[in-house]
């Protein structure tokens, strides 16, 4: 039982992680495994998606919400700017590592967006 209460313990510690506060959230984003592919997070609660693609730039935008106690952002309608898939929410999970924050879009191949730059230096 003890064993259990234990691992228990550990595993909601491991769990919490660093929270982000609203306020660091907003800045411009870039895919770690394409660097054409950008997110740029506004203080306004929008934010704009963008890539470069068939020689063009392709677009989309919308409103954040910051899930504080799951540590995850949601972007409302979210396209992956294919046309393989429709408009939609999407949820990621932050994840901090120092002062880096990251937009997570898969764990199991370690692919992220990367903050790049904050919200006062974006045009």
């Amino acid at each position: 039982m003890r064993l259990l209460r234990t691992t228990i313990i550990i595993f909601l510690f491991a769990s919490c992680g660093d929270k982000v506060d609203r306020d660091k959230l907003p800045g411009r984003y870039v895919f770690t495994h394409w660097d054409r592919d950008t997110i740029d997070v506004r203080n306004d609660g929008t934010y704009r998606h963008y890539t470069f693609a068939y020689g063009k730039t392709l677009e989309n935008s919308g409103t954040w919400k910051l899930n504080s106690i799951g540590n995850e952002i949601q972007f409302e309608d979210f396209s992956f700017l294919t046309d393989s898939m429709p408009s939609g929410n999407w949820f990621s999970r932050l994840r901090v590592d120092g002062e880096e924050i990251h937009l997570m879009y898969a764990d199991d191949i370690n692919a992220y967006y990367n903050k790049v730059i904050e919200l006062d230096s974006v045009k």
